[in-house]
């Protein structure tokens, strides 16, 4: 399956990108019990996990905190944030 990239306008424009950058944002639908989410969603390839924001996982009526803790983080020198990680179902929808 394959999607085509977003164009986001940049204000002030980049001296890298120029006036717009292209994103990988395809469209996804999350899916806890009998509640679904229908989202946009950046992908991020060289991830290990998905993340999404605590809200979210509110929304499909998760106790955040019960899932499994774990530090997360990236290239950064700083220490990783905390998160904790439920099952839950992901599909991805047809093209937008």
């Amino acid at each position: 399956m394959k999607f085509r990239y977003h164009k986001f306008n940049l204000s002030p424009s980049s001296d890298f990108f120029g006036k717009q950058i292209l994103k990988p944002i395809i469209p996804i639908k999350i899916l806890k019990t009998d509640i679904v989410f229908q989202y946009a969603a950046l992908i991020d390839s060289g991830a290990d996990f998905c993340i999404f924001d605590a809200g979210l996982g509110e929304y499909l009526g998760l106790n955040i905190k019960s899932g499994t803790e774990v530090q997360f983080g990236g290239i950064q020198s700083l220490g990783g944030a905390k998160a904790y990680i439920h099952k839950v179902t992901l599909e991805i929808r047809e093209r937008i």
